[in-house]
């Protein structure tokens, strides 16, 4: 008995068929979905210059005539007279904060030794007055200057009281010193006290000033150019950017419809 074997080529042919047959049905896969077209929608986004009115407000001057009426101001000198104080100056000698007495100007503390170690003794000062208006004219006509003063004490600053009266007369000279008893305190050494002249009265001089004033003259009449703010309103057409969709129809091989359908 004789046993005969199938050729082992017969196989392998049937396996090459069936790859082939697989590979044409993928070739004729990929050139049906890459050749037949279909529909498909898509979505665009497009921006549209929309028209916008707006109302604006604009601000503006405007000119305006005024008339106005100017009066010349013409002057006029004249003199004011009347009486008024004689100037002076008034100038104070010796210095009554020390506990000391000045024997060339008769001024200062003078202490009573007989009476323990802070005596009462006396305060003496003087005091200069002098007329600050002098002049040739003024002496010629007039007597002098003549000055009523009150003699004043201070302590600290602070009016402690006005006890005396002087009077003076500053005749042919400028200046005149007062009397050191016209200034005399009676009280303990403090160097915190003062004396001081307060004036009462004054010899007046009769004086003349010379001014001037003004009077209404011509009147003119002038036409200004003045500016106002006004405001008025416009309207005007602007165009803003707007998002509109558009949704259009495009023919798309199955292919491409399925990779932006899945994502493929």
């Amino acid at each position: 008995m004789v046993i005969k074997h199938r050729a082992p080529s017969t196989s392998l042919s049937s396996w090459l068929i069936l790859v082939y047959i697989f590979l044409a049905m993928i070739v004729i896969a990929i050139l049906f979905l890459n050749t037949v077209k279909v529909p498909y929608e898509i979505t665009e986004i497009e921006i549209v210059k929309e028209p916008k009115i707006e109302t604006i407000t604009i601000n503006y001057t405007e000119p305006y005539e005024v008339r106005e009426t100017i009066t010349e101001q013409l002057p006029v000198a004249y003199e004011e007279c009347g009486y008024k104080d004689i100037n002076i100056s008034v100038e104070y000698i010796g210095d009554l904060s020390k506990m000391a007495y000045d024997y060339r100007t008769g001024t200062g503390y003078l202490s009573n030794p007989a009476s323990g170690t802070n005596p009462t003794g006396r305060y003496l000062q003087k005091a200069r007055v002098c007329n600050a208006d002098l002049y040739e004219t003024f002496m010629r006509t007039h007597e002098g200057l003549k000055i009523i003063f009150e003699v004043c004490f201070f302590f600290d600053g602070k009016e402690v009281e006005c006890p005396n009266k002087i009077t003076m007369q500053v005749l042919n000279k400028p200046c005149k010193d007062t009397a050191e008893n016209d200034m005399m305190w009676v009280t303990p050494f403090d160097s915190r006290r003062d004396i001081k002249l307060r004036p009462l009265s004054i010899t007046q001089k009769w004086t003349c000033e010379e001014k001037t004033r003004f009077i209404p003259g011509k009147e003119t009449q002038i036409v200004k150019i003045l500016q106002r703010e006004k405001q008025r309103t416009e309207t005007k057409q602007t165009f803003v950017d707007k998002k509109v969709e558009k949704v259009s129809t495009i023919q798309l091989t199955l292919w491409e419809k399925l990779r932006r359908d899945y994502g493929f």
